[in-house]
């Protein structure tokens, strides 16, 4: 039974060998990850990021599976006593360039690759 669940929380590979990524997304897109985390911290304007390259990748929503372009971002936010909480590696989804989901580490697999867990 594990092994049927566990096979229908990633897409097959013919579905993300013919899945439409759309658009590569533009340098802009880092201004746009960063007003997607605005509602998320607590001090956002002094928020430290890192954006990795976008890659092909997938998440998902309501109806199932989502694909576009996965940017890895690094984030050094502020906490209530306003000292910085060190960096935070999140999964940021786009789609058609603009942000659709966040996703942050809630742990490890069996393999010791980083579990995601969607926060928006």
């Amino acid at each position: 039974m594990l092994a049927l669940g566990a096979c229908a929380a990633t897409p097959g590979a013919k579905a993300l060998e013919t899945a439409n990524y759309g658009p590569t997304p533009t340098a802009s897109l880092a201004a746009r990850i960063r007003e997607a985390f605005r509602p998320l911290l607590l001090d956002p304007d002094q928020a430290e990021f890192r954006c990795g390259e976008p890659e092909q990748g997938w998440g998902h929503d309501q109806k199932g599976f989502v694909y576009g372009w996965v940017i890895w971002t690094d984030v050094n936010a502020k906490n209530q006593f306003g000292a910085f909480t060190g960096w935070r590696t999140y999964k940021v989804l786009t789609v058609d360039s603009e942000v659709h989901s966040i996703y942050e580490p809630e742990g490890q697999d069996l393999f010791g690759q980083p579990k995601f867990n969607k926060v928006r």
